[in-house]
C-alpha cells in the first residue's frame, strides 16, 4: 500500500474519521453543503435513452480529484465467492479486482435487508439512528448521503438501481443527477422487452414477480447500457469533471435461474444435468422455515448452486458496468464492490435473510482498489460497511465538516461491529400471515434483533435483552461468562453512543462532542477479545 494511504487507512478503521481526518498530508479543500432542491419524481429523463445534461452549475472538485465506482452486489455472501477461496470458481473477477486493492475478509452488513442496509452504506449512520427500518419507509431530507456529498462537491453523480427498495420512493436516490431503475422512464418499456424476451438476462423465480417491480429487477445489462450513454454524452459534451457512480445490480436471492454458462462455470463441468428454472419462492421458504414442509430431496443443493451461479452472474456483469469507462477508471479511480447483506441456504434451517443475525446474512464481500496508491493487502478485522461513506470521503479528498464527520467517526465501531435486524412491522406479519397461515410464526418473530462481533466472538441480542454468545464464524456456542460479561458491556456502551446522538437530528450532538471521544471502557473491537 501507499506509504501515505496506509496509515490512513488503519486510522480510518481503527479510530473514526474526525480524528484521521486531521493532520494528513492531502491538501483537501472543505466540503460546502448547498440547500437541497427539489427532484423529479423519477430521477430520469423523459424521451432518451440518453440521459439530458447535468444541469446547474457545479463547483471545482479538488485537484486530481478520482472517479469513484460504488458497485452494491445484492445479496452477496462472503464465503461464497472466489476471495474467501481462491478455489471456487464464482467470483473471479472480483477477486482479480482484491489483487490490486485491499479485500476486508471481516466486513460486516449494517442490517439484514437492503432497504435498511443500504440507507446505512449511503448514510454512514446506523439503522436505530436513520430509521428505514421498515418497508415503506423513507429517508428524511436532514440526512446528508454519499451522493449529496460529492455533488455538492463538484463530481457528477449517477445511479442505476435494479433493486425496488433502493428507489426514489425511498429518497436513497437523494443527491444523483440522474437515478435510473428499469420500471421508471424511459426505460420500462425496454425492460419489460428484456423480461419478456429473457434478453440474456436471469429471471426471477419468484411466483406473482410478473405483477410487481421485482420482475424488471434482472435487467441490469440495460443499466450498462444507460451507463455507457452518461458517460459518452460527458464525453462528447467536453465535461472533464469526475464522477460518482453507485451501481445496485440485481440480486443474488435464492432461488435464482442463472445462465447455463455461469452454472457450467461453477460446476467446473460442460454438462450441466438439469439447466431448466428452479420453481421456488418466498411462501416456500417460508413453509420450509417454519416446518410445514422440507425440501425435497436435492431441492437444497439446486438452491445453493444457483446461488453460486447467479455470483458469477453478477462477477460477469460488473464488468459489463465497468467495461464502457474502464480506460478512464483505472487512470484515476477508486472502485468498490459491496454486498449489501448475505443469504441463508439452509442453514440453521433458514432461508432467505431476514429473521437472523447469523454470519450468512451479516458477513458480506468488501472489496477498495485505488490504482497507484493502494496495493494489495488483506484487512482481517472486523469492519462495518457503513465505514465506505467517510473512507470515499477521504480518499477524494473532501474534508467534512464537524456536524458531518462527528456522526460518522468510529465510536461506534470501537466497542464491536453492529447488525440491527429490524423486527418484522405489523404490516410485514401480516403479509406472512396471509401467505401461511397455518405457519407457525414464533421462531421467525423472536429472531436476534442485532448482533454484535469482535474478532473472536458474536453477541446476538433477542427480544428482552436475551443474550447469546457464539463464536465468530457463528457456528458454535460460547458459555464463557468473561466473554459474555464482556460483549454485554460492549453491546451497552453502543447503546451508549447510540443514545447521545438519538434526540433531534444526529448531526446536532451537544457542545461537549466536539472533543474525540474519552478511550473507551472496554478494548477497542480489534483487540483480541478474553
Amino acid at each position: 500500500m501507499h506509504a501515505r494511504l496506509r496509515p490512513l487507512l488503519l486510522a480510518l478503521l481503527a479510530s473514526g474519521c474526525t480524528d484521521a481526518c486531521q493532520g494528513t498530508e492531502r491538501t483537501a479543500a472543505p466540503y460546502q453543503g448547498k440547500a437541497k432542491a427539489a427532484r423529479p419524481a423519477d430521477g430520469a429523463p423523459a424521451r432518451s435513452e440518453r440521459p439530458a445534461p447535468t444541469r446547474g452549475p457545479k463547483p471545482d472538485a479538488p485537484q486530481g480529484a478520482p472517479n469513484v465506482v460504488v458497485v452494491v452486489w445484492h445479496a452477496a455472501r462472503f464465503d461464497r465467492t472466489s476471495l474467501a477461496d481462491p478455489a471456487l470458481h464464482t467470483t473471479p473477477r472480483l477477486a482479480q479486482l482484491g489483487d490490486a486493492g485491499v479485500v476486508f475478509t471481516q466486513a460486516v452488513a449494517p442490517a439484514t435487508w437492503s432497504l435498511p442496509a443500504t440507507a446505512s452504506l449511503l448514510t454512514g449512520l446506523p439503522v436505530a439512528l436513520h430509521g428505514v427500518a421498515s418497508p415503506g419507509d423513507r429517508l428524511d431530507d436532514r440526512f446528508t448521503t454519499l451522493a449529496e456529498v460529492f455533488a455538492d462537491r463538484g463530481w457528477d453523480t449517477f445511479a442505476w438501481s435494479d433493486n425496488p427498495w433502493v428507489s426514489t420512493e425511498s429518497n436513497l436516490l437523494q443527491g444523483f443527477d440522474l437515478a435510473g431503475q428499469p420500471w421508471a422512464r424511459p426505460w420500462q418499456s425496454k425492460a419489460e422487452n428484456l423480461v419478456a424476451n429473457a434478453g440474456g438476462d436471469p429471471l426471477s423465480a419468484r411466483r406473482g414477480a410478473q405483477e410487481s417491480r421485482w420482475s424488471l429487477k434482472d435487467t441490469s445489462s440495460l443499466g450498462a447500457r444507460v451507463f455507457e450513454a452518461w458517460l459518452d454524452d460527458r464525453s462528447e459534451r467536453g465535461v472533464t469533471r469526475p464522477f460518482l457512480a453507485f451501481l445496485d445490480l440485481a440480486e443474488a436471492h435464492a432461488p435464482r435461474n442463472p445462465p447455463v454458462a455461469n452454472l457450467q462455470q461453477v460446476l467446473g463441468t460442460d454438462v450441466v444435468g438439469d439447466a431448466g428454472q428452479l420453481v421456488f419462492s418466498p411462501l416456500d421458504q417460508l413453509r420450509w422455515m417454519t416446518g410445514l414442509a422440507q425440501p425435497a430431496a436435492g431441492e437444497a443443493h439446486d438452491v445453493a448452486v444457483r446461488y453460486d451461479a447467479t455470483l458469477a452472474w453478477l462477477d460477469d456483469l460488473t464488468m459489463a458496468f465497468l467495461g464502457p469507462a474502464r480506460a478512464a477508471l483505472l487512470e484515476n479511480a477508486v472502485i468498490v464492490v459491496v454486498g449489501d447483506h448475505g443469504e441463508h441456504l439452509g442453514e440453521d434451517g433458514r432461508w432467505g435473510h431476514p429473521f437472523s443475525a447469523s454470519p450468512a446474512v451479516s458477513h458480506v464481500p468488501l472489496v477498495l482498489m485505488r490504482p497507484y496508491e493502494l496495493e494489495a493487502e488483506r484487512v482481517d478485522a472486523p469492519v462495518s460497511t457503513t465505514r465506505v461513506f467517510p473512507l470515499l470521503a477521504e480518499l477524494a479528498g473532501i474534508t467534512l465538516p464537524a456536524e458531518l464527520a462527528r456522526p460518522l467517526d468510529r465510536r461506534f465501531d470501537r466497542h464491536g461491529v453492529v447488525t440491527e435486524n429490524p423486527p418484522p412491522s405489523p404490516k410485514m406479519i401480516e403479509q406472512l400471515t396471509n401467505m401461511a397461515p397455518d405457519a407457525d410464526l414464533g421462531a421467525l418473530l423472536t429472531a436476534p434483533t442485532a448482533a454484535l462481533q469482535t474478532r473472536t466472538h458474536r453477541l446476538l441480542v433477542g427480544p428482552g435483552d436475551h443474550y447469546e454468545v457464539r463464536t465468530v464464524d457463528g457456528d458454535a456456542r460460547v458459555d464463557d461468562p468473561d466473554v459474555r460479561a464482556d460483549l454485554i458491556a460492549r453491546w451497552t456502551a453502543w447503546n451508549d453512543e447510540l443514545a447521545a446522538r438519538r434526540p433531534g437530528s444526529p448531526r446536532a450532538l451537544p457542545p461537549d462532542t466536539d472533543a474525540p471521544a474519552a478511550a473507551p471502557d472496554v478494548p477497542p473491537a480489534d483487540a483480541p477479545s478474553p
